[in-house]
């Protein structure tokens, strides 16, 4: 039987970094690319299921599904392969007059996706006002998720280099994504890793919890 877990999940950065329009073609698989930039008034809100990948749990800890062995059975390995989160995904605004609104989005947060464009650095320099906006309100104050930069199409007028947001995620243990909304590259990855990894930290919990 299928099991699906539940994730709220935030996107934040500042204005106009593609936030809005990375979320639009996750949820419509391609299908919806804003062309013209509308501003954000608080947040947006969707659903949407994403399969866990296959390899999730595949590391060196043993899996929730495993039985005092070495390797999962078949049987174990359908199970994970039938697992799905279903991610409430909260697309914040940027503007610095909505700040206070916003975090009334924020509470029981499980994952965040920080986004930034690479062709404006004021973006970049930011990311540390939003980790440390969103931190007060995570379980026990842990930043887990993702850093992504975006417009990965318009590369030749990139200002920050892609080894600068790769450091920067590596520092806050965060995974970093070069993704081109435009063009639909790279998103999937992004959702598909903020599974995986939630999918990790329920099988850790209930790890512990049975020990």
């Amino acid at each position: 039987m299928p099991t699906i877990l539940r994730c709220k999940v935030l996107v934040v950065g500042n204005a106009a970094v593609g936030k809005s329009a990375m979320t639009s073609v996750f949820h419509t698989e391609g299908a919806s690319f804003p062309k013209n930039y509308g501003m954000t008034i608080g947040g947006e809100f969707i659903v949407k299921q994403v399969p866990v990948p296959s390899s999730a749990s595949s590391s060196g800890s043993q899996s929730l599904f495993d039985e005092p062995a070495v390797q999962q059975s078949a049987q174990q390995k359908q199970q994970q392969q039938q697992t799905s989160v279903e991610m409430y995904v909260f697309d914040l605004a940027g503007q610095e007059i909505y700040r206070d609104l916003v975090k009334q989005y924020m509470v029981g947060a499980n994952m965040v996706v920080f986004v930034y464009d690479p062709t404006n650095p004021d973006s970049f320099r930011d990311l540390p006002q939003w980790i440390e906006m969103v931190t007060p309100f995570l379980p026990r104050g842990e930043v887990r998720g993702a850093l992504v930069s975006t417009k990965g199409d318009l590369e030749a007028r990139a200002v920050v280099k892609q080894q600068d947001g790769m450091a920067f995620a590596k520092h806050h243990n965060l995974k970093f994504f070069s993704v081109s909304t435009k063009e639909n590259k790279g998103i999937d990855s992004v959702f598909s890793s903020l599974a995986a990894d939630y999918y990790s930290l329920f099988d850790e919990a209930i790890k512990s919890f049975l020990h």
